[in-house]
Protein backbone atom coordinates (compact mmCIF):
# COMPACT_ATOMS: atom_id res chain seq x y z
CA UNK A 1 0.00 0.00 0.00
CA UNK A 2 3.30 2.26 0.28
CA UNK A 3 4.28 2.63 -2.82
CA UNK A 4 7.53 0.51 -3.48
CA UNK A 5 10.67 2.22 -4.19
CA UNK A 6 13.13 0.16 -6.09
CA UNK A 7 17.44 1.07 -5.49
CA UNK A 8 19.36 1.44 -8.64
CA UNK A 9 21.02 -1.58 -7.48
CA UNK A 10 17.14 -3.75 -7.26
CA UNK A 11 16.15 -2.42 -10.52
CA UNK A 12 19.67 -3.05 -12.36
CA UNK A 13 19.64 -6.97 -10.57
CA UNK A 14 16.07 -7.81 -11.17
CA UNK A 15 15.91 -6.22 -14.74
CA UNK A 16 19.41 -8.93 -15.47
CA UNK A 17 17.25 -12.03 -14.49
CA UNK A 18 14.80 -10.63 -17.27
CA UNK A 19 16.70 -10.22 -19.59
CA UNK A 20 17.55 -14.34 -19.27
CA UNK A 21 14.63 -14.84 -21.04
CA UNK A 22 12.18 -14.07 -23.42
CA UNK A 23 8.63 -15.31 -21.97
CA UNK A 24 7.61 -15.36 -18.98
CA UNK A 25 6.41 -18.79 -18.77
CA UNK A 26 10.38 -19.73 -19.05
CA UNK A 27 10.98 -17.20 -16.06
CA UNK A 28 8.61 -18.40 -13.63
CA UNK A 29 9.69 -22.04 -14.33
CA UNK A 30 13.14 -21.08 -13.54
CA UNK A 31 13.17 -21.72 -10.15
CA UNK A 32 16.33 -20.17 -8.85
CA UNK A 33 15.48 -16.72 -11.52
CA UNK A 34 12.09 -16.39 -9.99
CA UNK A 35 13.08 -16.76 -6.47
CA UNK A 36 16.39 -14.42 -6.66
CA UNK A 37 13.44 -11.91 -8.32
CA UNK A 38 10.96 -11.86 -5.55
CA UNK A 39 14.18 -11.87 -3.35
CA UNK A 40 15.58 -9.07 -5.26
CA UNK A 41 12.20 -6.87 -4.67
CA UNK A 42 12.34 -7.76 -0.83
CA UNK A 43 8.76 -7.13 -0.61
CA UNK A 44 7.30 -9.11 2.59
CA UNK A 45 3.63 -7.85 2.79
CA UNK A 46 1.51 -7.58 -0.49
CA UNK A 47 1.44 -4.47 -1.46
CA UNK A 48 -2.45 -4.96 -3.08
CA UNK A 49 -4.21 -5.29 0.78
CA UNK A 50 -1.20 -5.40 2.86
CA UNK A 51 -2.75 -8.09 4.59
CA UNK A 52 -0.93 -11.41 3.68
CA UNK A 53 2.93 -11.94 4.45
CA UNK A 54 4.99 -13.07 1.18
CA UNK A 55 8.47 -13.15 1.85
CA UNK A 56 11.00 -15.07 -0.37
CA UNK A 57 11.80 -18.13 2.27
CA UNK A 58 14.87 -19.73 1.16
CA UNK A 59 17.10 -22.83 2.97
CA UNK A 60 20.43 -23.30 1.80
CA UNK A 61 20.12 -24.65 -1.88
CA UNK A 62 16.44 -25.56 -0.99
CA UNK A 63 13.60 -23.02 -2.32
CA UNK A 64 10.19 -23.15 0.09
CA UNK A 65 8.25 -20.44 -0.51
CA UNK A 66 7.49 -16.98 -2.65
CA UNK A 67 4.89 -14.75 -3.54
CA UNK A 68 2.91 -15.05 -6.54
CA UNK A 69 4.01 -12.56 -9.12
CA UNK A 70 0.98 -10.70 -10.66
CA UNK A 71 1.11 -9.04 -13.97
CA UNK A 72 -0.29 -5.53 -13.38
CA UNK A 73 -1.29 -5.47 -17.14
CA UNK A 74 -2.67 -8.99 -17.85
CA UNK A 75 -0.23 -11.16 -19.95
CA UNK A 76 -3.03 -12.70 -21.67
CA UNK A 77 -4.08 -9.37 -23.16
CA UNK A 78 -0.66 -7.35 -23.17
CA UNK A 79 2.05 -9.81 -24.07
CA UNK A 80 4.63 -7.27 -25.10
CA UNK A 81 4.68 -6.41 -21.63
CA UNK A 82 5.15 -10.31 -19.68
CA UNK A 83 8.53 -9.14 -18.49
CA UNK A 84 8.70 -6.00 -17.75
CA UNK A 85 10.12 -5.23 -14.37
CA UNK A 86 7.41 -2.36 -13.40
CA UNK A 87 4.49 -5.15 -14.30
CA UNK A 88 6.01 -7.51 -12.51
CA UNK A 89 4.06 -7.16 -8.86
CA UNK A 90 4.92 -9.62 -5.86
CA UNK A 91 2.00 -10.29 -4.26
CA UNK A 92 -0.23 -12.58 -2.48
CA UNK A 93 -2.42 -15.93 -4.06
CA UNK A 94 -5.72 -13.97 -2.68
CA UNK A 95 -4.86 -10.73 -4.44
CA UNK A 96 -3.34 -12.16 -7.40
CA UNK A 97 -5.40 -15.37 -8.52
CA UNK A 98 -8.71 -14.93 -6.28
CA UNK A 99 -9.72 -11.53 -6.66
CA UNK A 100 -7.44 -10.08 -9.54
CA UNK A 101 -7.48 -12.70 -12.35
CA UNK A 102 -7.74 -11.40 -15.76
CA UNK A 103 -8.85 -7.99 -14.94
CA UNK A 104 -7.62 -5.82 -17.35
CA UNK A 105 -6.02 -2.59 -15.74
CA UNK A 106 -5.09 -1.01 -18.61
CA UNK A 107 -8.82 -0.63 -19.39
CA UNK A 108 -9.81 -0.18 -15.49
CA UNK A 109 -6.53 1.77 -13.92
CA UNK A 110 -5.62 1.36 -10.67
CA UNK A 111 -3.42 2.72 -7.81
CA UNK A 112 0.58 1.23 -9.49
CA UNK A 113 2.23 -0.47 -6.20
CA UNK A 114 5.55 0.96 -8.08
CA UNK A 115 4.02 4.20 -8.88
CA UNK A 116 1.40 5.16 -6.46
CA UNK A 117 1.17 5.29 -2.71
CA UNK A 118 -2.17 4.06 -2.08
CA UNK A 119 -1.27 5.73 1.92
CA UNK A 120 -1.65 8.88 0.90
CA UNK A 121 -4.49 9.02 -1.34
CA UNK A 122 -6.60 6.87 1.63
CA UNK A 123 -7.09 6.32 4.99
CA UNK A 124 -9.41 4.29 7.11
CA UNK A 125 -12.00 5.10 9.06
CA UNK A 126 -14.38 3.71 11.53
CA UNK A 127 -18.35 4.54 11.60
CA UNK A 128 -20.35 3.10 14.59
CA UNK A 129 -23.18 1.50 13.32
CA UNK A 130 -26.22 1.81 16.01
CA UNK A 131 -25.21 2.33 19.54
CA UNK A 132 -21.82 3.87 21.05
CA UNK A 133 -20.35 0.89 21.74
CA UNK A 134 -17.11 1.07 20.20
CA UNK A 135 -15.76 -1.91 21.66
CA UNK A 136 -18.87 -4.16 19.98
CA UNK A 137 -17.08 -5.78 16.67
CA UNK A 138 -20.58 -6.08 15.24
CA UNK A 139 -21.17 -2.19 15.72
CA UNK A 140 -18.25 -1.35 13.80
CA UNK A 141 -17.63 -0.59 10.24
CA UNK A 142 -14.51 0.01 8.97
CA UNK A 143 -14.39 2.00 5.73
CA UNK A 144 -11.70 4.00 3.86
CA UNK A 145 -11.68 8.19 3.12
CA UNK A 146 -9.92 9.75 0.81
CA UNK A 147 -7.14 12.68 1.59
CA UNK A 148 -8.69 15.82 0.06
CA UNK A 149 -5.12 16.75 -1.31
CA UNK A 150 -4.94 14.20 -3.57
CA UNK A 151 -6.24 14.37 -7.38
CA UNK A 152 -9.86 12.84 -8.25
CA UNK A 153 -8.06 10.30 -10.59
CA UNK A 154 -5.21 9.26 -8.07
CA UNK A 155 -8.52 8.56 -5.85
CA UNK A 156 -10.56 6.79 -8.51
CA UNK A 157 -7.39 4.54 -8.87
CA UNK A 158 -7.45 4.22 -5.22
CA UNK A 159 -11.48 3.00 -5.19
CA UNK A 160 -10.79 0.49 -7.65
CA UNK A 161 -8.05 -1.05 -5.62
CA UNK A 162 -10.52 -1.30 -3.05
CA UNK A 163 -13.39 -2.50 -4.87
CA UNK A 164 -11.42 -5.28 -6.59
CA UNK A 165 -9.20 -6.64 -3.97
CA UNK A 166 -12.64 -6.63 -1.94
CA UNK A 167 -10.58 -4.18 0.81
CA UNK A 168 -13.83 -2.87 3.17
CA UNK A 169 -14.99 -6.63 3.08
CA UNK A 170 -11.86 -7.90 3.82
CA UNK A 171 -10.80 -5.61 6.71
CA UNK A 172 -14.13 -5.87 8.04
CA UNK A 173 -13.74 -9.07 8.68
CA UNK A 174 -10.34 -7.79 10.56
CA UNK A 175 -12.45 -5.67 12.92
CA UNK A 176 -10.87 -7.24 15.74
CA UNK A 177 -7.41 -5.41 14.85
CA UNK A 178 -9.03 -2.31 16.08
CA UNK A 179 -10.91 -3.07 18.95
CA UNK A 180 -7.39 -4.04 20.67
CA UNK A 181 -6.14 -0.76 19.40
CA UNK A 182 -9.31 1.18 21.14
CA UNK A 183 -9.17 -1.51 24.25
CA UNK A 184 -5.29 -0.19 24.94
CA UNK A 185 -6.55 3.48 24.42
CA UNK A 186 -9.23 3.34 26.98
CA UNK A 187 -7.13 1.50 29.61
CA UNK A 188 -4.06 3.31 29.18
CA UNK A 189 -6.03 6.95 29.69
CA UNK A 190 -3.52 10.13 30.88
CA UNK A 191 -3.95 9.05 34.67
CA UNK A 192 -2.49 5.71 33.70
CA UNK A 193 0.27 6.70 31.37
CA UNK A 194 1.17 9.07 34.07
CA UNK A 195 1.76 5.85 36.79
CA UNK A 196 3.30 3.75 34.20
CA UNK A 197 5.81 7.29 33.61
CA UNK A 198 6.47 7.37 37.01
CA UNK A 199 7.52 3.92 37.54
CA UNK A 200 9.89 3.87 34.45
CA UNK A 201 11.43 7.08 34.90
CA UNK A 202 10.62 7.51 38.55
CA UNK A 203 8.59 9.52 41.23
CA UNK A 204 11.58 12.69 41.29
CA UNK A 205 11.18 13.07 37.66
CA UNK A 206 8.83 15.87 36.23
CA UNK A 207 6.57 14.36 33.78
CA UNK A 208 6.90 15.79 30.58
CA UNK A 209 5.58 15.47 27.08
CA UNK A 210 8.42 13.64 25.94
CA UNK A 211 7.46 10.75 28.65
CA UNK A 212 3.75 10.41 27.88
CA UNK A 213 5.33 10.07 24.02
CA UNK A 214 7.47 7.30 25.23
CA UNK A 215 4.64 5.79 26.44
CA UNK A 216 2.61 6.06 23.60
CA UNK A 217 5.13 4.42 21.47
CA UNK A 218 6.16 1.67 23.34
CA UNK A 219 1.70 0.63 23.81
CA UNK A 220 0.94 1.93 20.20
CA UNK A 221 4.32 0.39 18.40
CA UNK A 222 2.66 0.96 14.67
CA UNK A 223 2.29 4.35 15.34
CA UNK A 224 4.96 4.69 12.67
CA UNK A 225 5.84 1.81 11.19
CA UNK A 226 7.03 1.01 8.21
CA UNK A 227 3.31 -0.42 6.76
CA UNK A 228 5.19 -2.56 4.14
CA UNK A 229 6.85 -4.51 6.38
CA UNK A 230 3.65 -5.00 8.85
CA UNK A 231 0.62 -7.08 8.36
CA UNK A 232 -2.61 -4.42 8.72
CA UNK A 233 0.08 -1.82 9.09
CA UNK A 234 -1.73 1.19 7.22
CA UNK A 235 -5.23 -0.54 9.08
CA UNK A 236 -2.99 0.07 12.46
CA UNK A 237 -1.31 2.91 12.05
CA UNK A 238 -4.51 5.17 10.58
CA UNK A 239 -6.66 4.60 13.48
CA UNK A 240 -3.55 4.69 16.14
CA UNK A 241 -3.30 8.26 15.26
CA UNK A 242 -6.58 9.13 14.37
CA UNK A 243 -8.29 8.02 17.43
CA UNK A 244 -5.95 6.70 19.83
CA UNK A 245 -3.93 9.61 20.71
CA UNK A 246 -4.53 12.31 22.78
CA UNK A 247 -4.56 15.13 20.67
Amino acid sequence: MKKIELSDRQIENASELLKKHKTYSSFSQNKSDAYAFTKIIGVKICPYCNINYISTIISGKKKILRPDIDHYFCKSKHPRFQLCLYNLIPSCLTCNERLKGNADFMKVPHAHPYFHDFDSLMHFCVELRQSNDYLDEKNLEISFSPYKNESKSLQNRANNNIETFKLKERYQVHADQVIDLFKKAKFYWKAKKTEISRLLYGNSMELSNWSYSAIERILFLEKDCDINQVSFGKLKKDIINRYCLKK
